[in-house]
């Protein structure tokens, strides 16, 4: 990503509304996975920190990251140790298998899925589960995926299809960011017309739009773990190995 994607979001992790209740939307559904307690958990890609204290709420957590910059904002904001790697190719020895494998908005920024998908298969404990989220519709790609130096944006078909090619079962795949998704849909057309440096929605909102956009967003932990939603900004996949 470009430096100041990681320089905002160390600003914007506990601030912005589409962290903070993402933040609340994930602590609900890994809740509900029904891990051992503590469980081994770990976050590839974990950018500056912002999910990890949200994961040492369910075991002990390590985590993975490319960006040596960051690796220094997350292990200020977590107090953990990060590890630098790169998937598929350049992981760290943990010695370990895993009962959570995280990747929160990664997989898009890996130029070869597939291979990584099989690497972190591996790495899964004979009961252990991967979540992942994705930026969804290919039709979307612009400026934002640009700069965050995306390869891709996902649909549901391509995205079970990797999985399933990786050897993983499919526990749970839906859209999510669905109660706002016209609003995206706008800010991404604006996004095309003008052509912006930061795309539309990117910086901090004033603190009411924030609150309100933030209030809208949490709704959907109350929908997402018994529902699968029909539409939505992201994809958000939950997997374990095939039986």
């Amino acid at each position: 990503m470009e430096d100041y994607v990681y320089r905002d979001m160390t600003q914007f992790q506990t601030q912005h509304w589409w962290f903070k209740a993402r933040h609340e939307i994930l602590f609900d559904i890994i809740k509900n996975l029904d891990l051992p307690k503590p469980a081994s958990i770990l976050e590839i890609g974990c950018g500056t920190g912002g999910n990890l204290k949200i994961l040492q709420q369910f075991g002990m957590v390590c985590a993975m990251e490319t960006d040596v910059s960051a690796i220094l904002h997350a292990r200020v904001f977590s107090g953990i140790t990060i590890e630098q790697g790169h998937l598929p190719h350049d992981i760290p020895d943990y010695k370990k298998k895993f009962d959570l494998i995280c990747l929160f908005d990664v997989l898009e920024h890996v130029k070869n899925d597939l291979q990584s998908l099989i690497k972190i298969t591996e790495m899964l404990s004979p009961s252990g589960k991967i979540i992942l989220t994705v930026p969804a519709h290919m039709f979307l790609y612009g400026s934002h995926d640009r700069a965050m130096h995306h390869y891709r944006r996902y649909s549901k078909k391509n995205l079970s299809d990797i999985i399933e090619l990786s050897g993983l079962a499919i526990y749970k795949l839906t859209y999510f960011n669905a109660i706002l998704f016209p609003a995206f849909l706008f800010t991404r057309f604006m996004d095309l017309v003008f052509t912006p440096k930061k795309t539309m929605g990117y910086d901090l909102p004033n603190p009411f739009i924030n609150e309100l956009l933030y209030r809208i967003f949490r709704t959907e932990k109350n929908i997402i773990n018994r529902h699968d939603l029909p539409m939505g900004a992201s994809l958000l996949l939950i997997a374990g190995i095939s039986s």
